[in-house]
């Protein structure tokens, strides 16, 4: 590796931990303000409600996060093969989309136990959707990571004012899931924004869809298993106890957590470069 690519390397490590040190210290001060007002019981419907959704957009996402990364890293030096391979890895987003919402309102319909929590379940369904158009997995394969890092420290502390300013009572609950929302919406919208400076969306045919399929339900199949120590415990948790058990839990899984997410911000780096 010659040194113009070491610096870049420190360079987008830096960046990365930058976002990376965000995504933990904000979260943090907001989560430390929210639970003296929603109390035990509130984060823990807060957090069953989002972690259930969770399962959902892992679906709708398939394995198309690092699938992703990996074949616009190979294709980042040309403007149109990128642009062609994400516009099929888009419509690829939507359609998984779709049917995770499907499969979404037919679980609700079957299981009594969302019927307590349709508002907040509703809510942050949106994010859903959301994250087909967050398309990070861009950025990364073309390192921009300063874009990623600015974008997350503007919207973090966007979110953290909103938070202070509005969320009084234990009966914000769902005012909480709509901020939380408004940013995710924030940051998606300028991602797209920004997109056109690396990509220029082209038609895809289905027969280019296809021959994603197979590698990207082989990501999907490693990501399950993944989801299983994130969400899932959650979820069952939740279904087994209660609000304010799970509410404990979250406090501590939250704090667990942070040495992974810094581990993995080094490994997102490294990532395209092997690609």
């Amino acid at each position: 590796m010659n040194n113009s690519s070491k610096n870049s390397t420190i360079r987008n490590s830096a960046f990365n931990f930058i976002k990376t040190l965000g995504t933990f210290v904000f979260p943090v001060i907001t989560f430390s303000y929210i639970s003296r007002v929603f109390l035990a019981d509130g984060i823990g419907r807060i957090n069953f409600s989002k972690s259930f959704i969770g399962i959902f957009s892992l679906i709708s996402m398939l394995g198309i996060r690092y699938y992703g990364i990996r074949e616009c890293a190979k294709r980042r030096d040309d403007r149109e093969k990128l642009s062609q391979i994400f516009s099929q890895l888009f419509i690829l987003n939507l359609i998984s989309s779709f049917f995770a919402y499907v499969l979404l309102f037919v679980f609700m319909e079957l299981s009594a136990k969302t019927d307590g929590y349709r508002v907040e379940i509703g809510l942050y369904s949106i994010t859903m959707l959301l994250t087909v158009f967050s398309i990070e997995w861009l950025y990364t394969a073309v390192e921009d990571y300063r874009y990623l890092a600015i974008r997350s420290i503007i919207i973090h502390v966007i979110t953290l004012l909103a938070v202070f300013l509005f969320i009084r009572k234990k009966e914000d609950i769902c005012l909480y899931i709509g901020i939380q929302v408004a940013s995710a919406c924030i940051v998606n919208v300028s991602g797209l924004i920004h997109a056109r400076k690396y990509i220029d969306f082209i038609k895809p045919r289905l027969c280019d869809l296809a021959v994603h399929i197979k590698p990207v339900f082989g990501l999907f199949v490693v990501m399950i298993f993944i989801q299983i120590f994130t969400d899932m415990d959650t979820v069952m948790l939740g279904y087994l106890s209660d609000d304010t058990q799970v509410g404990l839990y979250f406090a501590a899984y939250k704090m667990s957590s942070v040495i992974c997410s810094f581990v993995s911000a080094e490994t997102t780096v490294i990532m395209p470069r092997m690609a």
